[in-house]
């Protein structure tokens, strides 16, 4: 991937912007499982932890994962948020921070449906997959995904639903801040998303933009 020296920032007025980006900072904040990466290269750096509330603990992750990684903040070429669906006030303070990086450092910043990381790594795998994402209890939100390509908008319903889709089931049980990083080296980045808040998909059916 060839690198792109002359990187607009997050506040630039052009509508659509590509870039091609070095190191960037990923956070996954959609559900009680905090996971955030960054790479170095080709190298990257992960931690996850459900032991503290996410605004108590995000930047501490951070912090620690830019020493491990010898970054400094200026080293950062963009950053990555969840866009949903998931937990209202996880999805809040992902946004929060990302966008707050992102402005106070000049880079751009991005989002990626919750479900496409979930999908990532079956991209390549020749059946379907249904990733699911818990909204309440006894209810989640999915979709169904083949090679990594959502085949319909985002479904909600209890797990008898899921299993009667009688395809592989994929719950979010880990952080995806590693898939993440993966999916927004490529991310198309605009400046509407400064502006615009997380798909909660919550009291109506919605449809995730795909972004790949």
């Amino acid at each position: 991937m060839k690198e792109n020296n002359s990187l607009l920032p997050a506040t630039s007025s052009l509508p659509t912007t590509h870039y091609s980006l070095s190191t960037i900072l990923s956070i996954d904040s959609a559900s009680s499982i905090l996971s955030i990466a960054v790479n170095k290269g080709e190298q990257i750096f992960y931690k996850e932890t459900q032991e503290a509330r996410h605004s108590e603990s995000a930047m501490a992750i951070i912090d620690s994962l830019m020493k491990d990684a010898s970054l400094k903040p200026s080293d950062l070429a963009g950053v990555v948020c969840m866009k949903g669906p998931g937990s209202f006030t996880g999805l809040r303070i992902g946004y929060s921070i990302a966008k707050g990086l992102a402005l106070s450092l000049s880079i751009p910043f991005g989002v990626v449906p919750t479900l496409d990381c979930m999908a990532l790594p079956f991209r390549n795998d020749s059946e379907p997959v249904l990733c699911a994402i818990q909204s309440k209890k006894n209810a989640w939100f999915y979709s169904v995904y083949k090679d990594g390509i959502p085949q319909s908008g985002i479904k909600e319903g209890d797990i008898e639903q899921l299993e009667a889709e009688n395809i592989r089931v994929i719950y979010k049980d880990r952080g995806y801040a590693k898939e993440l990083l993966q999916i927004g080296l490529g991310l198309e980045f605009t400046d509407s998303e400064l502006v615009a808040g997380p798909e909660y998909v919550r009291g109506h059916m919605s449809v995730v933009t795909h972004l790949h």
